[in-house]
């Protein structure tokens, strides 16, 4: 017997199931274009076969739209020039250097053009002093437009007001966020002016009442005010 294979490809198969006929579709009936019309000349897509010096190289950004590693050179700069040039204490000189991105992208911008940015900023660091004061209120939570009209006159290093470092080293010690102390700043500085200690014995009045210091550290947040003056103390009296 001569089988003859190639009858299995013109004459559809017939098969019985349930007195009803399936019958596969003739090969015929399949266009070369279900098959191939997926695929397109490299031509139309150029993308795919771009070489890669000829790719855009993708540059990581922060939060605040400054390049990741520049940034990162940026407050290695801002940190060591506030510690170890200007002798911050090392919690104060990190705090300000991570939290003071405004200030760090006019730095950058000012050597944006060099390639190490590192080591251009600690040159221009140290051979252009900055106003202290401006990532300090910055870092405190204030804005720009903000502290500009709080900016001590004829000052720019921070040390040369140990007065305001120490009222701020007394709320940050006590455990009010330091993002908080910019508004309180603002709104009541006369606090910020108290010779050392008052600050302190001013916190202390209102735990003295039966208050705890999580509610302390609230209210004084709040309200400012409750600061201010001698009002501590009359309550304090009046109890």
């Amino acid at each position: 017997m001569i089988v003859r294979l190639h009858n299995l490809f013109f004459y559809p198969a017939v098969i019985a199931k349930n007195s009803t006929l399936l019958h596969s579709p003739p090969l015929h009936a399949f266009s070369r274009i279900h098959f191939f019309h997926r695929f397109k000349s490299p031509s139309d897509n150029a993308e795919l076969f771009m070489p890669k010096s000829a790719a855009q190289p993708l540059v990581a950004l922060s939060l605040d739209g400054i390049p990741r590693h520049a940034k990162s050179d940026a407050q290695a700069a801002l940190f060591d020039y506030l510690h170890c040039t200007r002798g911050l204490s090392f919690l104060d000189a990190e705090h300000i250097s991570k939290n003071s991105p405004r200030f760090l992208g006019d730095l950058i911008a000012r050597v944006e053009k060099e390639q190490d940015v590192s080591r251009a900023l600690s040159r221009f660091l140290r051979y252009h002093p900055i106003n202290e004061f401006e990532p300090f209120f910055e870092s405190l939570g204030l804005s720009p437009t903000e502290f500009q009209s709080l900016l001590p006159r004829g000052l720019i290093f921070l040390n040369d007001d140990q007065v305001l470092l120490d009222n701020y080293h007394t709320l940050s010690d006590y455990g009010v966020p330091r993002s908080q102390i910019g508004r309180m700043y603002k709104e009541v500085n006369e606090i910020f002016r108290y010779e050392f200690g008052v600050l302190d014995r001013k916190l202390r009045v209102y735990e003295q009442l039966g208050l705890g210091r999580s509610i302390v550290i609230k209210l004084v947040t709040c309200c400012p005010l409750l600061l201010a003056g001698e009002s501590g103390y009359c309550i304090y009296k009046s109890s």
